[in-house]
């Protein structure tokens, strides 16, 4: 069984959902067990001045607005990332 999967819309895409009209970001990609490939797409608006939370949705009911954003900063998935100090010193 092949693995690799080929998403139509790649990160850092705009995109706007053909149901909802939500407009957003790509920022995550995701394959289900049984094909479905999802995309996690978050808004570029503020809702009380906070982000307003990603969605997820079928990679069906997306049209591409604009192409990727020039050079997202997409690292390499998986892997410890630096700790976070949350304001309070971190001794190793």
């Amino acid at each position: 069984m092949k693995n690799e999967v080929e998403f139509k819309y790649p990160l850092g895409a705009r995109v706007k959902d053909k149901v909802t009209g939500y407009t957003g970001i790509i920022i995550a990609q995701t394959r289900w067990m049984y094909g479905c490939l999802r995309y996690s797409v978050q808004a570029q608006e503020m809702k009380d001045g906070k982000p307003v939370d990603s969605l997820c949705f079928d990679e069906g009911s997306l049209d591409l607005l604009d192409s990727p954003l020039k050079n997202p900063k997409v690292p390499p998935g998986g892997g410890p990332t630096p700790e976070v100090s949350r304001g309070r010193t971190v001794t190793r």
